[in-house]
């Protein structure tokens, strides 16, 4: 139900007999105006109490005031009234029973104020005449006795008072102000026992601090008001109303007390402040009964026990109101009771009758009638239809006894009347058919529609049985209609309990379903609802079937449940949640309702509608306005209207399939709407799984529900949120490319081409054709991610727990966690593991591996298709089976390792080249690590790092092309001496290989190095050897590659610098010292400034600040060849060693052997007098049985052991321990001894300072 104070707009709609229960508009002369100051209080004379003899006859002393006219006293008093208006004073106004007071006036709007100042009541017991308005005023009370009578034009009997201006002025305008008698004392009683009569068209109003009427008041035409507390206003012009107006200081506090009925000496009861147990007719005209106190002054306000009314005569409508309290006034004043007859009837037109209050009770045998001919009148019990008219006062409680009749019946043709049976609180509506009791609206019998009654109540306790109580019937037309409006419903098979009037326990209404189909078996139509300002609800608790042809609609404004099975064509769910707060629908059993389409639909607040699992239902469910929610839990053969809010779509348990297919929020669930939705933004899940798919931008949430393994597939952009809800749930990306980011736990993070707000509660990650790309910045993220179609990048800067990544169609590339990753490939299908990235499940499709920033390993253990990428760190590339790609190492000191296999490893670049494993070849790579079985490595360029042949592989070979070869790094297991091939202008040069057997090979041609200066000398200061060991002597004069290739070299020809320990031999350079590498970096470099230890004999060759670093042997001793003429021959030669080498100063003017190499003291010691045989530079010499770096080549300390770079000499354990130095010296057939000595020369080495 409403509350009155409120100016809501009912939601349905209704017919025009709903228009016509509304009452007629008072004139505006009938309006309630406000009091201007209060009564404080009754004070009642002692001389109330008294009997009939105790009064002075005939009224005495009475004194114009105001006006003219003239008294005549006698046993007729007559006042003859000139002025349109008079004023008189008497002292005393009292009429015996055989006396007659006759006012003759100039017309029937002339008025005679008789200001009474005795301090008693009056008492009238005669009779009184006048042809026009008579006023008695006395501020102590007025009493017409049994037997007075009184015909006047009209009568106002009061015991409140006027001034003399007022009353003059009032009677130029036809109103006449009262106000509060003076000395603050409160009007006094207005008491009728006689017959009181106005003439036709006249008014009659009592007015005082309680009024009761137990004889006769007629007015035909005309209004009669008894009228309690405040101030009234008495209007006698225009329609003729009467006005009676209160306010809060207009309240009665104290009722009179020790009032004695004149005729029986009896107290008159002080229970009511209105109260008729007489008869007041007024046809034609109105009726006012209009009470105001404060609370709990009177036991009732208004109470009429006897006959009201006012039946419409030709053209006018008869009205009764009876007003006893004030709905402005809450908490004060007290009840209206009827329990007499109330009668509103006519010929002509429609009447009205108003029983209103603060607290309104029908009692046992009350009969309100406004039935009319040609059509039912208006009844308003307690308040207006829908509490809708604020003017009115709407009554806290209202009880209705069970045999009271009410009526609005049209009698002959025209449609039914309207009633309505209001409270805002508690309304107790017992009217039994069984006792006598009727609610009825019918239409006419010879044609007319049946009328409206409501019967609303905040807790409406309605009686069961009320469906053969209540009648809007109509024989001959459509059948009016029945509206119960509580707060709350419940609709149900068991009885309903009656309640209590006062203190009503529950705001609950349950009505029988017997009740309903009962009133609609011989009924129209019923229309249960909870008002649309109210939040209550409608419960259904039990299924029922209504006739056919009958319509039963139910509007709730809060909530509106469905459990029983409802069937009947006529059986209509209108809105619920109309009070705009917010309500429920609930169908929890099918409801055949609405006809063939049914429509179910919400307020403009935020409602839920819910389908119950055993509720497949028919229909369209509307939201309306508002943020409304569809719970499905079965399906709805029909459609379903989001409305104007955002509204949210939660699928059935069993899984859900949504997909979004149009803007404005349109898609389907085929599981649970047939036809589809509209103006749906946010769609949710539930315990099952459940896929949802965006095929158009749209904007809502996406919630995977409290269950189930659910899938996002987005097509299209979401403006919104993804929660994947409780389950292992997937996120699948647009086809045009995604950034997926795993940003916090619970699978939280963004993607931001298909959704704005983020998501949550996603486990997998799914790309598309596009090139997409995967990152996860939290650890143990659950999930897997899976590139789909497009080269997608997975970047995992966080370790994965239990996942797996799939790369998929295209070229996917995998990128490591900047800690370091150990990436495995096992698999053909570029499957493998990577531990630090996915801790179970590994991945799969992944064709490119990509470390980062710490020391990554990468294993082939399956031929795969793809490229490696150390990134940053020191990374590992373990090649053990074919790449079909590139290996790029990246920023740190990375390396590559060879199959098992044989691998030839050749570096044409810097830190680049190629490998059979790698088809691609390598770029970045600093080291380079063999195989165990036979290796090549071939450095066309720089290697920056190390050469590895495997642990204890002797067969793996080395071979750096120089010019532009080298190794900067250190270079382990493999066979000695280190190849050397090195470029000359010839462009075929032979070599040595490991057997020092002359090879060919095509070198392209060089540019020969320029020749050093030599303007300074190069100083020797001993050649142990032998200076000439081997240059070229043994060999025959090879000059220019000596023998220092393989090791012996260290010596050469004149053993002019070109002694320079080699990286890993004696000399590594040899009589070469001559060449391009000749005495250079690893060569003579042992004689320079710095002797050979500079920087030891093994590494990179003394030569670095050595002679090599000009290198003697660049112009030196070869270059005409150390062997020209042959050492042996003329020494080492006229044009040997010194035509432009050291000889110029000696070694060719004296011979080799004479006095030795020359003027520096090569000879001093003779080169032959220890002879290079001497110490057997011979071919397995110096440099042992295995050349320099044999395990016996160089002795205790070698060559220059002590002081040419190390405890052990060039790199060996001994030097020619085993057979000497000379034991197949160079000298060994010509220069020097047969057989050097044993265990010496080979442990001095070549000594070099």
């Amino acid at each position: 139900m409403k509350n009155p104070t409120s100016n809501v707009h009912v939601g349905t709609s209704h017919d025009e007999r709903q228009a016509k229960m509304q009452p007629p508009k008072m004139q505006p002369s009938f309006q309630l105006r406000p009091l201007t100051r209060a009564i404080s209080r009754i004070l009642l004379p002692a001389s109330m109490v008294f009997g009939a003899s105790a009064v002075l006859a005939a009224p005495q002393n009475g004194q114009i005031q105001e006006g003219t006219g003239s008294i005549t006293h006698g046993p007729q008093t007559t006042i003859n009234q000139q002025s349109n208006s008079i004023v008189i004073n008497w002292d005393s106004f009292n009429i015996d029973a055989n006396e007659l007071v006759t006012f003759i006036q100039p017309s029937a709007s002339a008025a005679a104020l008789n200001r009474i100042l005795d301090q008693d009541p009056s008492h009238i017991f005669g009779s009184i005449e006048a042809n026009g308005r008579v006023f008695l005023m006395n501020t102590n009370g007025v009493i017409f006795g049994k037997g007075s009578r009184v015909h006047v034009g009209s009568l106002a009997a009061t015991g409140f008072d006027i001034s003399n201006q007022d009353f003059i002025k009032g009677n130029i305008k036809g109103n006449y102000n009262f106000k509060a008698p003076p000395n603050s004392k409160e009007g006094g009683a207005i008491i009728n026992y006689g017959t009181l009569e106005a003439a036709t068209g006249g008014n009659i109003a009592l007015a005082g601090g309680t009024v009761r009427n137990e004889g006769v008041i007629v007015a035909k035409y005309g209004l009669v008001s008894l009228l309690s507390g405040g101030r009234p206003i008495l209007d006698f012009e225009g329609d003729g109303l009467l006005n009676f107006a209160t306010t809060l200081d207009g309240d009665v506090t104290q009722k009179p007390d020790n009032i004695i009925n004149p005729d029986t000496g009896e107290k008159i009861p002080n229970d009511d402040a209105i109260a008729n147990t007489g008869k007041i007719t007024a046809d034609g005209g109105q009726i006012l009964l209009h009470g105001r106190t404060a609370r709990d002054v009177f036991t009732n306000v208004i109470n009429n026990t006897g006959v009201i009314r006012a039946a419409g005569i030709e053209n006018n409508s008869g009205h009764i109101r009876l007003i006893g309290g004030h709905i402005r006034l809450i908490g004060m004043g007290g009840t209206t009771v009827n329990s007499g007859t109330l009668t509103a009837t006519g010929k002509m037109g429609r009447g009205l009758i108003q029983v209103l209050g603060d607290e309104v009770e029908l009692a046992s045998g009350a009969k309100l009638d406004a039935s009319h001919s040609t059509g039912g009148g208006i009844i308003l019990v307690g308040g207006s239809p829908y509490g809708q008219d604020s003017e009115l006062p709407h009554a806290t409680n209202t009880r209705v006894a069970e045999n009271v009749v009410i009526r609005a019946d049209a009698t002959d043709t025209g449609e039914g009347g309207g009633i309505v049976v209001w409270a805002n609180n508690t309304l107790q509506m017992y009217i039994d058919k069984e006792a006598g009791g009727k609610l009825s609206a019918r239409g006419g019998p010879n044609g007319g529609d049946g009328g409206i009654i409501e019967v609303s109540g905040g807790n409406l306790d309605i009686k069961s049985g009320w469906g053969s109580s209540v009648d809007v019937g109509a024989p001959q037309g459509k059948g009016g209609k029945f509206l119960i409006d509580p707060t709350n419903i419940t609709i149900q098979d068991t009885t309903a309990s009656d309640g209590s009037l006062t203190n009503p326990t529950v705001d609950m209404t349950t009505i029988l379903t017997t009740d309903i189909t009962t009133f609609l078996g011989s009924n129209a139509i019923l229309e249960i609802q909870t008002s649309p300002s109210d939040t209550g609800s409608i419960t259904v608790a039990n299924g029922f079937a209504i006739p056919a042809g009958k319509t039963l609609t139910l509007n709730a404004g809060g909530d509106l449940s469905i459990s029983g099975a409802l069937s009947g064509a006529g059986i209509f769910i209108g809105k619920f949640g109309q009070n705009n707060s917010g309500a429920t629908l609930t169908i929890n059993t099918a409801v055949t309702a609405n006809g063939a389409t049914p429509t179910f639909t919400g307020g403009t607040g935020n409602d839920t509608f819910t389908i119950g699992a055993s509720a497949a239902q028919t229909g369209t469910l509307d939201g309306g306005a508002g943020n409304d929610t569809f719970n499905m839990g079965a399906k709805l053969t029909g459609n379903i209207v989001g409305g104007t809010g955002t509204d949210t779509l939660v699928g059935i348990g069993s899984g859900n399939t949504f997909a979004i297919t149009g803007t404005s929020g349109v898609g389907t669930a085929t599981e649970i709407v047939s036809a589809g939705f509209t103006g749906i933004e946010n769609l949710t899940g539930n315990s099952g799984v459940d896929t949802f798919t965006i095929g158009v931008a749209h904007a809502g949430d996406l919630k995977g529900g409290g269950g189930g393994d659910d899938t996002f597939t987005m097509n299209a952009k979401l403006t919104g949120t993804i929660d994947g809800g409780v389950g292992t749930n997937t996120l699948v990306g647009i086809a045009s490319g995604n950034t997926f980011v795993i940003t916090g736990a619970s699978g939280a993070g963004t993607a931001t081409e298909i959704v704005s707000g983020g998501f949550t509660n996603i486990a997998h990650l799914t790309g598309n054709s596009g090139v997409d790309t995967f990152t996860i910045n939290v650890a143990n993220h659950v999930g897997n991610l899976d590139g789909a179609g497009g080269d997608d990048t997975f970047n995992i800067n966080a370790k994965m727990a239990a996942s797996s990544i799939t790369g998929g169609a295209g070229t996917d590339t995998l990128v490591g966690i900047s800690t370091g990753t150990t990436f495995t490939v096992t698999g053909t299908s570029g499957n493998g593991t990577a531990p630090e990235l996915v801790q179970i499940g590994g991945f799969t499709g992944i064709e490119n591996l990509t470390g980062n920033s710490g020391n990554d390993t990468f294993t082939l253990s399956a031929a795969h298709t793809g490229n490696l990428d150390g990134g940053g760190g020191d990374d590992t590339f373990n090649m053990n089976n074919v790449l079909t790609g590139t290996v790029v190492g990246g920023s740190g000191s990375d390396t590559l390792i060879g199959r098992a296999a044989s691998n030839a490893f050749v570096v044409t670049a810097p830190d680049a080249g190629t490998v059979e494993v790698v088809s691609g070849g390598f770029t970045q790579i600093e080291n380079l690590t063999g195989g165990a079985l036979e290796d090549t490595f071939t450095v066309r360029s720089t290697l920056s790092g190390n050469v590895d042949g495997a642990v204890n592989n002797t067969t793996d070979t080395l071979t750096i092309y120089e010019p532009g070869g080298s190794v900067a790094g250190t270079v382990i297991n493999v066979r000695l001496p280190i190849i050397r091939i090195i470029a000359s202008s010839s462009g075929e040069q032979p070599f040595l290989n490991t057997t020092h057997e002359v090879i060919s090979a095509i070198i392209p041609p060089m540019e020969p190095p320029p020749l050093p200066d030599m303007s300074g000398g190069v100083s020797v200061a001993s050649v142990g050897v032998g200076g000439i060991g081997v240059g070229g002597i043994g060999v025959g004069g090879v000059g220019v590659s000596g023998v220092g290739a393989a090791g012996v070299g260290g010596v050469g020809v004149g053993g002019v610098g070109t002694t320079g320990v080699g990286a890993t031999g004696v000399g590594g350079v040899g009589v070469g010292g001559v060449g391009t590498t000749g005495v250079g970096a690893t060569g003579v470099g042992g004689v320079g400034s710095s002797g050979v230890g500079s920087s030891g004999v093994g590494s990179s060759g003394v030569g670095s600040s050595g002679v090599g670093s000009s290198g003697v042997g660049s112009s030196g001793v070869g270059s005409s060849g150390v062997g020209s003429s042959g050492v042996g021959s003329s020494g080492v030669g006229s044009s040997g060693v010194g035509s432009s080498g050291v000889g110029s100063s000696g070694v060719g003017s004296s011979g080799v052997g004479s006095s030795g190499v020359g003027s520096t003291g090569v000879g001093s010691s003779g080169v032959g007098s220890s002879g290079v045989g001497s110490s057997g530079v011979g071919a397995t010499g110096v440099g042992g049985a295995g050349g320099v770096g044999a395990s016996k080549a160089g002795g205790t300390k070698g060559v220059g052991a002590s002081k040419a770079g190390g405890t052990k000499g060039v790199g060996a354990d001994k030097a020619g321990t085993d057979s000497g130095t000379g034991t197949s010296g160079v000298d060994a057939k010509d220069g020097g001894k047969k057989k050097g000595k044993s265990n010496k020369e080979g442990s001095k080495g070549v000594k070099v300072e």
